[in-house]
């Protein structure tokens, strides 16, 4: 099972997928898979966007692994961690950022969430938490 429109990597089970540099959003995603389909074993997503009429910018970005094949619904694959996986170890990273360009930068964002270990805690006690991944046709 591919995920569709990814381009594959030749001899491996990896898709990436990137908008061109500055275009907004800027999107890069990186995916890999066990050989079978059932589960993504890595994934690196990063999103850089501006909003607020563009005196804003915001990155979101995730990095996980071991995320199991959930379903298919219509045209959509999905891969899924949810209630299931307490104190889930595949979140490796996370990161979110997001300022206003006239008062403070990237490296001094407003607003900011960042480590996996602290945002663990927010997932377990959320007992609705999931991470879906949805590969559309």
């Amino acid at each position: 099972m591919c995920p569709p429109n990814y381009p594959r990597i030749t001899s491996t089970n990896t898709y990436t997928a990137q908008t061109p540099i500055g275009s907004g959003p800027y999107v890069l995603i990186t995916i890999t898979m066990d050989s079978a389909g059932s589960m993504i074993t890595y994934l690196d997503a990063y999103r850089r966007m501006s909003h607020g009429f563009g005196t804003w910018e915001r990155i979101d970005r995730i990095i996980a692994e071991n995320i199991p094949y959930d379903r298919v619904e219509d045209l959509s694959t999905f891969y899924r961690i949810d209630a299931s996986y307490v104190s889930w170890l595949g979140l490796q990273y996370t990161d979110y950022r997001d300022w206003s360009k006239e008062i403070h930068t990237e490296s001094d964002p407003m607003y900011r969430v960042v480590n996996p270990s602290n945002m663990q805690g927010y997932f377990d006690a959320d007992a609705d938490r999931y991470i879906e991944i949805e590969f559309r046709q």
